[in-house]
């Protein structure tokens, strides 16, 4: 039994990027307690390097900072991680369109490991739809607080029993 060749399709690739040019400004400043706030210029180096697919490892060394001044940007500045969150959608949403281009030539392996390994997709997970119910009991009574509990509980109200009433024929216990 012999193979057909799969039909000729083009790998997906992304068009190589022009030499990012960086702003002569400067893309970080110190403030008066030495630390790192990313410029103007530094949210739209973040935005670009971002949708060209690029880690938050590149993007610190891009900016002159390190990894953990990075993240504590995010952390002081949401306009960065804003940044780093619209270009990382625009590196998604190309790779979704890619996706949906190569599915019509066969060749959407590669798009689809790019979308798994960056941006979290998983395939063939069913959402978990069981319902989350979370019962939250008191902590347990002391024995001397539990015999308080019964002794301070109202007595059950009895009633006097009267011989000549008449009793159900269900087989039902009656008092």
């Amino acid at each position: 039994m012999t193979r057909k060749p799969k039909p000729d399709a083009a790998p997906v690739t992304r068009p190589e990027p022009a030499p990012i040019a960086l702003p002569d400004a400067p893309l970080v400043e110190r403030d008066g307690r030495d630390a790192t706030v990313i410029t103007i210029a530094g949210l739209a180096a973040i935005q670009i390097l971002a949708s060209a697919g690029r880690s938050q490892n590149s993007i610190a060394a891009a900016l002159g900072i390190g990894r953990g001044a990075f993240k504590a940007c995010f952390e002081r500045q949401p306009e960065a991680r804003l940044a780093w969150e619209a270009g990382n959608a625009a590196d998604e949403q190309f790779w979704l369109d890619a996706l949906r281009r190569a599915s019509a030539t066969g060749a959407f392996i590669p798009a689809m490991f790019i979308l798994k390994a960056r941006h979290g997709y998983r395939e063939g997970d069913q959402p978990d739809m069981r319902p989350n119910v979370t019962i939250v009991l008191p902590d347990a009574l002391s024995p001397a607080q539990y015999m308080q509990v019964i002794q301070d509980r109202p007595k059950a109200i009895t009633h006097p029993v009267d011989d000549d009433a008449p009793r159900p024929s269900s087989g039902v216990l009656v008092r």
